[in-house]
């Protein structure tokens, strides 16, 4: 039919259930008419539109509060229905995204599992795209749990859980975290890397995908390092640990000075399996306990004991140190044996040395000597020297029976006297005598 122009219609700003809208029926060159009340009892209770619409645009309105409402209803209990789906490709054979009665959106996949779910036939990315404003950094994205209903005391907030996906028999997942570091200056992307790995045994690694220990930090295959606590200023305390092939260290800084560190155990082992060498203050030991030299100044030992009891029973190898006494316990029968010590004063070497009333070990007060020697006796040696003495032939005079025996008692009077004298040298010389020739 040809095209005909409907005219004369009064201006009509409320629209009743009564109102007549004109039809026209292009198939049959026809008008017709229906009524808004039998347009919403047949036209909107399964409507299909098909056409095509370029650039269509659908407005709620322009007051405020002018909402568009998308609404479908399934039988009653079916909350896992669908509700609302968007689909697109040719002749939309391609599901976009559902929205179950239960509130659940899915993209990829039509019947999401949780409030948000996407399809698991292929890898996903949710994210933020770049930043399309001009000398602008990228945005942030934050994912936050809920927080307790405000004005009620002692409620906590809602834990936050990032879990990665079920696997089956002896497949497992992980959790994996990137960021992008820093390059040189200029335009060039830094594409993010990963930094923190959680695998599936609950091993974490910081700097490797592969860590084989509970917590593994690495900055290459042969450093890396742990700061616990603030930086090196003079309010900061920090426990650093540092892997180094040459240089490996933990230490204990703060207020700008290295501080007190605890290391509790029962019993604590050093070098337990590798059998090397420890060394206090020093980097090189060559004994299994080697200590650094002290200095004049006060707390600075090399090595100090504390007095206290003595072992109820000997312990061989023990060492023990008892208010001015130190002890050690030799093997055989476990004996307790004391160190004998000086007075403070050192031994002159050579001497004798002899004990004080308190046990120590003095240089001894060289005593007086013998009565100086006798004066050379004369004598003519004997001929035939006869040293058995015999019995005196008188009572005056000498007696002797001959004069080679009165010889020879002078002979063994002069030798004792050179004796004498030498055993006088050797006191003196140990400081048992004082010389007084």
């Amino acid at each position: 039919m040809a095209d005909q122009k409907i005219t004369e219609l009064t201006a009509h700003t409320t629209i009743i259930d009564t109102d007549v809208i004109p039809i026209v029926d292009i198939t049959a060159g026809t008008t017709k008419k229906t009524t808004i009340s039998t347009l919403k009892t047949t036209f909107w209770t399964n409507p299909i539109i098909v056409g095509t619409f370029t650039a269509a645009l659908l407005i709620g309105g322009t007051a405020v509060g002018s909402n568009i409402t998308y609404k479908s209803t399934t039988g009653i209990g079916t909350t896992a229905g669908i509700a609302h789906q968007w689909t697109g490709g040719t002749d939309g054979a391609t599901v976009i995204a559902t929205m179950l009665n239960n509130g659940n959106v899915g993209i990829g996949t039509t019947s999401p599992g949780s409030i948000l779910a996407l399809g698991g036939t292929a890898a996903r990315i949710f994210g933020m795209d770049r930043n399309t404003t001009a000398a602008t950094a990228g945005q942030g994205f934050t994912i936050s749990s809920g927080g307790a209903i405000a004005g009620t005391a002692d409620l906590a907030g809602g834990d936050l859980t990032l879990k990665s996906g079920t696997s089956t028999g002896t497949g497992s997942s992980a959790i994996h975290f990137y960021t992008a570091s820093a390059g040189s200056t200029g335009t060039a992307d830094n594409a993010p890397t990963e930094k923190v790995t959680i695998l599936n045994s609950g091993n974490v690694g910081i700097g490797t995908t592969s860590p084989n220990a509970q917590l593994q930090v690495r900055t290459d295959d042969t450093h890396g390092s742990v700061r616990i606590g603030g930086g090196n200023g003079a309010s900061n305390h920090r426990l650093f640990i540092q892997a180094d092939p040459s240089n490996a260290y933990i230490d204990s800084y703060g207020g700008d000075t290295y501080n007190p560190l605890k290391i509790e155990a029962s019993p604590l082992l050093l070098n337990a399996s590798s059998g090397g060498n420890v060394g206090i203050g020093t980097t090189s030991p060559t004994a299994v306990l080697h200590l650094k030299a002290g200095t004049a100044t006060a707390s600075t030992a090399p090595l100090k004991f504390t007095s206290g009891t003595l072992n109820t029973t000997a312990e061989a190898g023990a060492v023990e140190f008892l208010t001015d006494d130190y002890f050690a316990t030799i093997t055989t029968g476990a004996a307790r044996k004391a160190f004998i010590l000086d007075d403070g004063v050192r031994l002159t070497s050579g001497k004798i040395p002899v004990a004080t009333t308190n046990g120590r070990l003095i240089n001894v007060t060289p005593q007086t000597e013998l009565t100086d020697e006798l004066t050379s006796i004369t004598h003519t040696a004997p001929g035939t020297p006869d040293y058995a003495i015999q019995d005196l032939v008188q009572n005056t005079g000498f007696g002797f029976v001959t004069k080679d025996e009165g010889n020879t008692a002078l002979s063994v009077i002069a030798n004792l006297q050179a004796r004498v004298n030498e055993l006088e040298i050797k006191l003196v010389a140990l400081g048992l005598l004082a010389d007084a020739d």
